[in-house]
């Protein structure tokens, strides 16, 4: 088995890898949130077709890892869908059978628990994959130790579950303050950015090969 280790550094991600690929995750509420689409999607789309209504479930579960008076700590987790573009379930990745550590300086966890997670919460093999991890007070553009855990957790999804398309994304997160709420908009190619009344956020998407994917908003 692959093990990778995180140390984050100034917002940075260092990853150790040992034997199987390993995503980072901390310890939180378990548990999936789907997202019925009352709209029919269009599945030979080439862009991610991201739901503004999972904009939401995506802020609540990256700022999960707020603590009063301790540093924010990393937070992973995961959307998924029964097509190949479009995300219906966001997945908090937070069981024992994902997580081995959890501390403020790295997590570490494991790919195919991730992906058996999944299947279990969607009742059969997603179309889609999308591991996301944050970046607390850092930019939403992956270091080279993150573009070396895509390449190897590319690897180790596409064994499990070989018909899913896999996507990453690096979700950024601001500092702590009280600021007006901005609803979601494509600020380039693959990136969205919004505000919470806390926190700005901005997630980008980005291939195995760490290229950048294009992303939609649809409602």
């Amino acid at each position: 088995m692959t093990k990778i280790t995180v140390q984050t550094d100034s917002g940075k991600i260092r990853i150790k890898l040992h034997d199987e690929a390993k995503a980072p995750v901390v310890t939180g509420p378990t548990g999936v949130e789907p997202l019925e689409s009352s709209k029919p999607v269009a599945t030979n789309s080439k862009a991610l077709l991201l739901p503004t209504r999972l904009i939401n479930l995506m802020e609540i579960r990256a700022e999960s890892g707020f603590r009063p008076n301790e540093e924010d700590v990393e937070i992973v987790y995961a959307l998924s869908g029964s097509v190949p573009n479009t995300p219906d379930m966001l997945h908090k990745l937070s069981s024992q059978t994902v997580v081995e550590k959890a501390a403020e300086d790295h997590v570490i966890s494991s790919v195919r628990g991730m992906i058996e997670h999944i299947i279990k919460e969607r009742s059969s093999p997603p179309r889609l994959v999308v591991g996301v991890h944050t970046h607390p007070q850092g930019v939403p553009k992956p270091s080279d130790k993150d573009n070396r855990y895509f390449r190897n957790a590319f690897g180790t999804i596409k064994s499990l579950v070989p018909e899913a398309y896999v996507l990453f994304g690096v979700h950024a997160i601001s500092s702590e303050s009280i600021r007006e709420r901005l609803e979601p908009t494509k600020i380039s190619r693959n990136a969205i950015k919004w505000s919470s009344i806390t926190r700005e956020h901005e997630i980008a998407f980005y291939t195995p090969e760490s290229n950048t994917y294009e992303v939609k908003l649809v409602e």
